[in-house]
């Protein structure tokens, strides 16, 4: 077993066999004492609760004996409704301060998306979501992105790369799925900035302003949210081909 394990479950209860609740906080905290991790689940309460899948990397063995955690990503499913379609929703990422650019990032998405795999029947989902002020989430979407090529996409674009109506559709999901998750804000669906979409976290929760390794991203992200502004992202893997090169990716990141 590696240093660094991550794990995959099925939601909050199966973790507690292992963990308990606030030992996973304290863990978390612990790798991230420049974050205000405490008062991110305080307002969050009932944030992995509600979560459908859950990842979680760990400093050592996955037990509540020897085991911390040094990293934690959560999804929740969001039916389809009427003309909107169904779509999983990643709802937290939190990873180790010393960890952030490291190799850690892509383990926990392949993780989760993996496990989700398996939930569905070995199909992952066709639609993803991310709110995110940190511009390293949108660096590993776009690896992704780029690496699998054709059939996957990524909203917004750094280029305008999109066929035109595939520019449609992605940008009339995306404002669909902005409404269904902050129906009080408003999205800007030309910058895919949801505005005022950190609500009650804000920018407090980070000491210094987030930063990925690539400065074109970075200034991406400067120039288009304000510390309460989130980046709506938005991962389509398109029909079997698109889903196929990215459980490829996905495997070889989990490994």
């Amino acid at each position: 077993m590696s240093k660094n394990e991550v794990c995959y479950y099925s939601g909050l209860e199966p973790l507690k066999a292992v963990l308990k609740y606030e030992k996973i906080i304290d863990s978390l905290q612990a790798a991230l004492p420049n974050h205000d991790i405490q008062g991110y689940f305080k307002r969050k309460s009932t944030l992995l609760a509600e979560a459908n899948h859950i990842a979680i990397a760990w400093n050592g063995l996955p037990n509540k004996d020897k085991g911390s955690v040094i990293g934690l990503i959560t999804a929740r499913k969001y039916s389809a409704h009427k003309e909107q379609p169904e779509f999983i929703h990643i709802s937290t990422l939190h990873i180790a301060e010393e960890k952030q650019r490291s190799i850690l990032l892509k383990k926990l998405i392949a993780k989760i998306y993996l496990g989700i795999s398996q939930q569905k029947k070995d199909n992952l989902p066709t639609w993803t979501a991310i709110k995110t002020f940190h511009p390293s989430v949108y660096n590993a979407l776009l690896r992704l992105n780029q690496i699998c090529g054709s059939g996957v996409w990524l909203y917004p674009t750094l280029d305008s790369n999109f066929p035109e109506d595939e520019e449609k559709i992605v940008e009339r999901v995306a404002s669909q799925i902005a409404t269904r998750l902050e129906p009080d804000c408003i999205f800007d669906s030309t910058l895919g900035v949801i505005r005022g979409g950190g609500g009650a976290i804000g920018g407090s929760f980070w000491s210094t302003k987030p930063r990925s390794s690539h400065s074109k991203i970075n200034l991406f992200f400067d120039e288009r949210l304000d510390a309460k502004d989130r980046m709506l992202c938005i991962l389509k893997l398109d029909g079997e081909r698109g889903k196929a090169s990215a459980m490829k990716l996905l495997t070889r990141w989990n490994s």
